[in-house]
């Protein structure tokens, strides 16, 4: 994993985590995650230290088997390690409460009142297409819903690309099990080219990369 990126590119992809609410965050995910899971571990090791930047990579085990992995950067170990740790979690599919993300925007309410209080004519002009029928509504449409469902398209496209960033986990996840395996590079490389024709993990498909990483998972 060393040295599949540029240790640039990592940090950029693993911002340190700073604020005191990013910290309260971390302290609600590992009271779920030990509510959850109260006999899985989770570890952190530091793999890379270059000009005070530290990269922290964190797994989890349940019932000894790697169930996630996450990758995290920082001015410090324990903010890169806060980092990893929250990554892993959240790809373990825990995230904070409700409650949690709204405690640590209190100061957005007051802003937010006075422009619904401004408002209340849209909610109106909303409420007249919803008593009418379809039939006045054709010639907006071919106007308005397009451009709006352009823009749902649009909001629904980061959360697609969010994926593209969770690959480095997988393939953090593949240098777990290789290391449990005690597979040798060449060995790495010739279960590629035999299985995918291709040399390394980077050339892999997501489709592909979490083939293999089953494959992995599944060897005893």
């Amino acid at each position: 994993m060393k040295g599949s990126q540029p240790l640039c590119s990592l940090l950029n992809q693993f911002p340190p985590v700073a604020s005191s609410s990013d910290r309260q965050t971390i302290r609600t995910l590992w009271s779920q995650f030990r509510t959850l899971y109260p006999h899985a571990s989770l570890t952190a090791e530091l793999i890379h230290n270059h000009e005070n930047y530290y990269i922290v990579m964190s797994v989890i085990h349940i019932d000894g088997v790697v169930a996630s992995s996450g990758m995290g950067a920082g001015e410090s170990p324990e903010i890169a390690e806060d980092n990893a740790r929250t990554r892993a979690l959240e790809i373990l599919g825990i995230y904070p409460s409700l409650s949690t993300l709204e405690s640590g925007l209190p100061l957005l309410s007051p802003p937010l009142l006075p422009n619904s209080s401004q408002s209340p004519p849209e909610p109106v002009s909303q409420g007249e297409p919803h008593r009418v029928p379809n039939k006045p509504l054709p010639a907006q449409p071919k106007t308005t819903p397009k451009p709006v469902q352009s823009g749902e398209s649009s909001e629904l496209n980061p959360p697609e690309l969010l994926p593209s960033f969770d690959l480095s986990d997988v393939i953090a996840q593949t240098d777990v099990e290789i290391r449990r395996l005690n597979w040798t590079v060449k060995q790495g490389q010739e279960h590629l080219q035999n299985f995918y024709h291709k040399k390394s993990r980077q050339q892999l498909t997501d489709d592909e990369l979490l083939d293999f990483l089953e494959y992995l998972q599944s060897l005893p």
